[in-house]
């Protein structure tokens, strides 16, 4: 009975001690805890009942703080104590704790106490070598917190820090971890969502299907962020990577990632949008044409500035729209042959027709890697002004063949040509182009 008391006396000055615990997390799930003790109905009645009431937090001795627990008798939910208790001189329980929803064994632990003793008070006896065995499970609330490991940081890793509208780029998620910095458990998901861009990878949520859920897993994560064009955000503003972590750990065929619930913010990262200001472009164009009559050869240099429009993207590719805001044309020959009687006119100037001014040009990138592929140079529409102001109409306008980019950086200096021909009319060109970018943040 001695040693009995001086239990008693150390359990009340622990308890004070247990029930001050608090854990530093961010993120208080709710988890469910029942308790089921088999054995002789009598004694095992009164073992779990004791046993639920050291971990209730409703007057129990030991409330739980983060993760919030709901504790009693029950079946299996999210965790079990499932104990087995064997009456007689000598009892004995046996106890394990049991993650419900992975079927593993989070801790577990037997006591045995000697009733042989105490003949007349062996349920006394029981329920204090109970008591003493329950501290071995506290605090409750950190012993689980300790095995699921709630994401609670993590680092995003962008492919480049400057993006620009309708660009893809590769975003990596690394060292997600709990409070205390270590890894979390790979049962555990997190939810990704862009401000204005979208994110391509994991599993649409029904509630919302711009946010997108992934599993925890080996710790990395990886998925591709579209920026989004200048339709979606018209001040082409930064925009931000948000990461949430969640209390969901469920198996997949129990509850879909579909369904995951955003909990708590756990990293955040801005992405830079590269504005485009404006641009100059050099075209120039050599041609000759000729039919059954006459032949033509004629050739000209287009200087232009530009004014960034708007941005337009769709999945693989996005494309910048400039309008032109001064254009001069330059250098301007050419000399028509009447083969009849062999006579030559040559032009002294040209001047762009005032009924098809100049007016746009289109870059189109690739959205994976930001460069540059083809430019689509205004149409020019000019009149060959010959000696006696005679007048003749002349266009150029790129073909594919000559719209690809060849030359330059692929963002800030951009440059090609190349040459064509088109039979049933009878023209061959060739030309040289350059276009330079000038970019602002």
């Amino acid at each position: 009975m001695r040693q009995l008391k001086e239990f008693v006396l150390v359990m009340c000055l622990a308890l004070p001690l247990l029930a001050a615990h608090e854990i530093n997390a961010t993120t208080c799930c709710t988890r469910h805890v029942t308790v089921d003790i088999s054995g002789p109905a009598a004694e095992a009645g009164l073992a779990t009942a004791k046993w639920s009431s050291l971990f209730s937090s409703e007057g129990g001795r030991y409330p739980s703080q983060c993760p919030i627990l709901i504790v009693g008798p029950g079946g299996c939910i999210d965790y079990q104590f499932k104990g087995v208790l064997t009456s007689g001189p000598a009892g004995r329980l046996d106890m394990k704790l049991v993650d419900c929803i992975h079927n593993t064994v989070v801790k577990q632990g037997s006591i045995t106490w000697p009733c042989a003793s105490f003949p007349n008070s062996c349920p006394d006896v029981m329920m204090n070598f109970i008591v003493q065995f329950a501290a071995g499970f506290q605090p409750l609330d950190q012993i689980i917190y300790d095995y699921e490991r709630i994401p609670e940081r993590c680092e995003i890793e962008l492919e480049r820090q400057e993006v620009s509208p309708g660009q893809n780029v590769e975003v990596q998620l690394s060292d997600i971890v709990d409070a205390e910095g270590r890894k979390s458990k790979e049962v555990n998901r997190i939810v990704v969502y862009a401000s204005n861009g979208e994110i391509t990878g994991g599993t649409e949520l029904d509630a919302d299907p711009r946010f997108k859920a992934f599993r925890v897993g080996d710790g990395s994560i990886g998925f591709s962020y579209q920026a989004p064009d200048t339709e979606d955000n018209p001040g082409n503003e930064d925009d931000t990577i948000v990461v949430y972590n969640s209390c969901d750990i469920l198996p997949e065929h129990r509850s879909p990632l579909s369904s995951t619930q955003p909990g708590d913010t756990i990293a955040e990262k801005t992405i830079t949008m590269v504005k485009a200001h404006d641009a100059d472009a050099k075209l120039t164009a050599r041609c000759h044409s000729e039919d059954s009559n006459t032949s033509i050869d004629w050739e000209f240099t287009l200087k232009a500035t530009f004014q960034y429009h708007d941005t337009m993207a769709d999945e693989d590719s996005f494309s910048e729209n400039y309008d032109v805001m001064s254009y001069e044309l330059s250098d301007v020959s050419s000399t028509v042959i009447d083969k009849t009687d062999g006579s030559r006119i040559e032009t002294h100037r040209g001047e762009i027709n005032d009924m098809h001014v100049p007016d746009s040009m289109e870059i189109e990138f690739d959205a994976r890697t930001g460069a540059a592929m083809e430019v689509n140079l205004p149409v020019v529409v000019f009149d060959l002004i010959f000696t006696g102001d005679a007048r003749m109409i002349q266009q150029f306008s790129n073909v594919s063949e000559m719209n690809e980019v060849k030359t330059g950086d692929g963002a800030h200096e951009l440059g090609g040509g190349g040459s064509f021909s088109s039979s049933g009319l009878g023209v061959t060109c060739s030309c040289e182009w350059s276009v330079h970018r000038h970019r602002r943040r």
